[in-house]
């Protein structure tokens, strides 16, 4: 339908034979209407059905303007460049200042459009100069200016030229206030942001070609990118303003070395574009930074799985990531550099800088280009556009020149240093072989050692089981008949100075025969526990004047397995045996708690120490040791002469 009406109104324009103003007027508002609509094939196909004959000279120069921009929308540069050119003359030899500006604005877009963005400068800064001749400025103008900077702002950005970016980016916020006409505020803090950070890090990367005013005030560099984006988070922003901005923030925090606020904006951009429905194109960027922040923080699975991510998305995408690769190879040089795998580092390191080459000579072509462009197409203009191209030539020229001898050093350096990390890795690895025998030779002597030990315990158990009951079936049923019987014999006339102390030695038998088999085998530890088991050992310790044993316990809800509440109660009983036998103390401490991982057994005594744990002998520690092991628990002894000792048994549960 919408090319019937374009065939009919270019029908009836065909049927005019003399056109006049008013006709030319009205098929124009047709174009810019398209335009406005973003109706750009539409546009395409009226402005090749109109007969530019219609157009008188008063106008044509419009027309051939919207021819070019006609085929800007549809990326015919050559063809946008030399109507725009086209345009800017007629409307020159017509004294027309808006349409010269509109031209030289268009042109200087297909020159950014084609990375030729120092052509594009010389374009920009004619139409800033002409808008700027003009001494009645209406708002419009004002705009147009503002706009005039941004554009030169861009393009000294892309070529590395922040100073003066900054500047047109400054001019543009002001210029852009005082139009009142539809804020790009935000657009230009973002870019001017930017500019400001990569400005910083050039610093950082390249303080060879900075002087000391810029290396010193690097820092405030910093802080004015920060306060542009700080001052956007105030301000209310669309899903994909808001991803850029914690995706810049994240970049700037990292520059500072804030490594929890990169991680805290990264995540930020990763939840919202994952939440949203913006491009997936996004979690590229933000995917690389978190592996970066996983990278310094020496997490390496949590890094690659990032890289990797970053990597595949990439390789799936059919758009041009050549910087955000270049930034991911060097990324993964470092990763591969920490698990000294030297082959894939190396790898890495080549491809960016394969990258790097091509795009400084792409960017040297696209230059080349523009400048061959301006020479050919502009006489007037021809002088200054030798120059910049002469110039530019031998700028490329001793960059490509520098690109080959820095590459042949990479190289050379790449490949010295690789060798001598190899046989370094070669070295290490012979050393670590014949260690490797030799701690498997101490492992064998360990193990027969603790088989050995674990057997004397095994044995020591069911000869202290098997004394328990005879002491308890045998020993302890004697004696309690023989105090029945001197009982009866009160009666019969037995003295009772003797009969008393006949009942206490054997009141005392018994006693000792139940503490003697109690700590054989506790009944208590079977019955109700290490807990209880623990509690009646201090009551029963406690008993004796000479020593004070104290029990703190935490959270033990539940019960061990039994075969390990036996080791811990007898890791107890061997520590308290040498504290009552060697320690001479005072107080013997006890604390036992659990948490969701493991069990803790903190013991603790104020006697005389020892001198030397490693040296200390006998077959006490040993069993402890064994003990520990034997449930898969860590141990550990400190002491030291009059300070006690300390023993801490570890448990994972």
């Amino acid at each position: 339908m919408t090319h019937i009406i374009i065939l009919s109104i270019c029908l009836t324009f065909n049927t005019i034979e003399q056109s006049n103003p008013s006709q030319q007027e009205e098929v124009l508002d047709s174009i810019n209407s398209l335009h406005s609509k973003k109706k750009f094939k539409q546009l395409y196909d009226y402005v090749n059905a109109v007969d530019k004959s219609q157009f008188d000279q008063n106008s044509i120069y419009k027309y051939h303007y919207w021819y070019g921009e006609s085929r800007r929308r549809q990326r015919e540069y050559d063809s946008a460049s030399f109507y725009f050119e086209l345009a800017y003359n007629q409307a020159k030899s017509k004294d027309n200042f808006e349409w010269q500006t509109n031209s030289l604005d268009r042109r200087g877009s297909v020159f950014r459009a084609r990375s030729a963005f120092d052509a594009a400068i010389v374009v920009y800064l004619k139409s800033l100069a002409l808008k700027n001749s003009i001494e009645d400025k209406n708002r419009e103008l004002i705009k147009s200016i503002a706009l005039s900077h941004e554009f030169l702002g861009i393009s000294y950005d892309r070529l590395s030229k922040f100073p003066e970016a900054i500047d047109h980016y400054k001019s543009a916020l002001k210029f852009d206030s005082a139009s009142n006409i539809k804020s790009r505020k935000e657009a230009i803090l973002n870019n001017l942001g930017l500019a400001y950070f990569n400005w910083a890090k050039e610093i950082r990367t390249k303080p060879h070609i900075y002087g000391v005013e810029q290396i010193l005030g690097r820092s405030n560099i910093i802080k004015n990118s920060l306060n542009c984006f700080y001052y956007l988070k105030r301000q209310e922003l669309n899903t994909n303003g808001k991803i850029d901005l914690y995706q810049n923030l994240s970049a700037v925090f990292s520059e500072l070395g804030s490594q929890d606020s990169v991680y805290y904006y990264a995540n930020k951009s990763k939840k919202l574009i994952l939440n949203s429905d913006a491009s997936r194109l996004k979690l590229l960027t933000t995917y690389n930074s978190l592996g970066f922040y996983f990278l310094n923080q020496q997490k390496l699975d949590s890094a690659r799985y990032f890289f990797n991510e970053t990597e595949q998305r990439i390789n799936n995408s059919k758009s041009n990531h050549d910087n955000l690769k270049m930034s991911l190879y060097s990324n993964l040089a470092i990763y591969h550099k920490h698990l000294n795998q030297y082959d894939s580092a190396y790898s890495y390191l080549s491809n960016y800088f394969i990258l790097y080459s091509k795009n400084i000579n792409e960017k040297s072509e696209s230059e080349v280009n523009g400048f061959t462009e301006l020479y050919h197409s502009e006489n007037k203009d021809r002088q200054l556009a030798s120059e910049m191209f002469s110039k530019q030539t031998a700028i490329n020229a001793k960059k490509n020149t520098q690109i080959i001898a820095g590459s042949i050093l990479f190289v050379v350096l790449g490949g010295l240093v690789f060798f001598i990390q190899r046989n370094k890795v070669i070295k290490v690895e012979s050393k670590n072989l014949v260690l490797s025998y030799e701690q498997k030779v101490d492992k064998l002597l360990q193990e027969q050692e603790t088989k050995a030990l674990d057997a004397m315990i095994e044995g020591q158990e069911k000869e202290r089981k098997h004394l328990a009951e005879e002491l308890h079936d045998r020993l302890g049923s004697v004696l309690s008949a023989a105090k029945m019987h001197l009982e009866g014999g009160y009666d019969n006339g037995l003295a009772p100075e003797q009969f008393e102390s006949v009942n206490k030695m054997l009141k005392q038998a018994i006693d000792d025969t139940r503490q003697i088999s109690h700590n054989m085998l506790s009944g208590v530890l079977t019955k109700f526990g290490l807990e209880a088991a623990l509690y009646d050992l201090k009551e029963n310790v406690s008993s004796l004047d000479n020593l004070k044993v104290t029990l703190e316990t935490k959270n033990l809800d539940k019960r061990l397995d039994i075969e390990k509440e036996v080791h811990l109660y007898r890791i107890v009983q061997e520590l308290l045996s040498n504290t009552l036998r060697h320690a001479n103390a005072n107080k013997f401490d006890i604390k036992l708690q659990k948490d969701n991982t493991e069990l803790l057994l903190h013991i603790t005594d104020d006697g005389k120490g020892m001198d030397n744990i490693n040296k200390a002998s006998g077959i006490g520690l040993k069993n402890i040791a064994s003990r520990a092991k034997k449930i898969g628990a860590k141990w550990n002894l400190t002491s030291s002469p009059g300070m006690g000792i300390s023993a801490t048994i570890i448990l994972p549960i």
